[in-house]
C-alpha cells in the first residue's frame, strides 16, 4: 500500500497533500464603508479632508448657491474676500480647496441628495445661469467656485 493511501485510510481526504482551501475572510468595515455611499459626511475620508481645511481658512466656505426665487442651483466654494493670483498664500490655499471640493465632490452629492449635507445658502454669482464646469468664477471678482447640480 502507497504512503497515500495509508493516509487517507488513517486521516481522510485531507491527508493527499492537496492544500486546503482557504478560508473565506470576512470583509472587513473599512472596505465595506468604502464600497457604499456615507450615510453621514464624517463616513467621507474626502469631506473630512475637505472640512478640516475649511476650519483653518475662514475666509472660503463651502455653500449652497441659489437664485433670485430661492431656488437652489448648486453648491461650490465662496471666497470673502475674493481671490487674486497676486496673493500668492491666499491663491495657493484656493487651488488646494478646489482640489480637496473635485475630489469630495461625488460624496458630497450623495450626501446633498439624501438631505445629509446641510450648507450655507447664499446668492448665487451667476443669475443667469451656472457656468458648466466648476472653475474660479472671472465675472464676480474671482469670489467663488460653482456646481452646478
Amino acid at each position: 500500500m502507497e504512503t497515500i493511501d495509508i493516509l487517507k485510510a488513517k486521516y481522510g481526504e485531507q491527508a493527499t497533500g492537496a492544500p486546503e482551501a482557504e478560508p473565506k475572510t470576512s470583509t472587513s468595515a473599512l472596505e465595506t464603508m468604502a464600497e457604499q455611499p456615507p450615510s453621514a459626511w464624517r463616513q467621507s475620508a474626502a469631506v473630512v479632508a475637505l472640512s478640516d481645511f475649511l476650519k483653518t481658512r475662514p475666509w472660503v466656505r463651502l455653500v449652497e448657491y441659489a437664485d433670485a426665487s430661492d431656488q437652489v442651483d448648486g453648491y461650490g466654494l465662496r471666497f470673502e474676500p475674493g481671490i487674486s493670483p497676486r496673493d500668492a498664500e491666499r491663491w495657493t490655499d484656493a487651488h488646494q480647496a478646489m482640489a480637496l471640493l473635485a475630489d469630495a465632490m461625488e460624496d458630497i452629492e450623495h450626501l446633498r441628495r439624501i438631505g445629509r449635507l446641510p450648507l450655507p445658502r447664499v446668492e448665487s454669482p451667476h443669475p443667469v445661469g451656472p457656468p458648466a464646469v466648476a472653475g474660479p468664477s472671472q465675472d464676480r471678482g474671482n469670489s467663488g467656485v460653482h456646481k452646478a447640480l
